[in-house]
């Protein structure tokens, strides 16, 4: 019996050239790139309420210049609802899989 393959490359290439773009952050006067898809991993970071782990692997190497402008609580909570609402998801979900 052949084994069932599960191609997650082509369901990303897929969803990925549906989504487009990611989010565009301005801040400090610089726009920051944010990936189009929200990685599972920075998701359970801001999840479990890691907000600099989470935006450190949203932004990867932007990040040092994203908390160089020295953000507020506040802005860090205004930035994690922005990308909510932009990824479609509810930020106090409870984080992990089914089963």
């Amino acid at each position: 019996m052949d084994s069932i393959v599960i191609d997650l490359d082509a369901a990303q290439a897929a969803r990925h050239e549906v989504a487009g773009a990611g989010p565009v952050v301005r801040w400090k006067g610089e726009d920051l790139a944010f990936p189009a898809e929200l990685p599972a991993e920075a998701a359970l970071r801001l999840q479990a309420g890691e907000l600099a782990a989470g935006i450190k692997e949203l932004l990867g190497e932007q990040a040092e210049r994203f908390f160089a402008g020295r953000p507020s609580l506040d802005d860090l909570e205004a930035l994690v609802e922005g990308l909510a609402n932009a990824y479609g998801v509810d930020p106090k979900a409870s984080p992990g899989l089914p089963g």
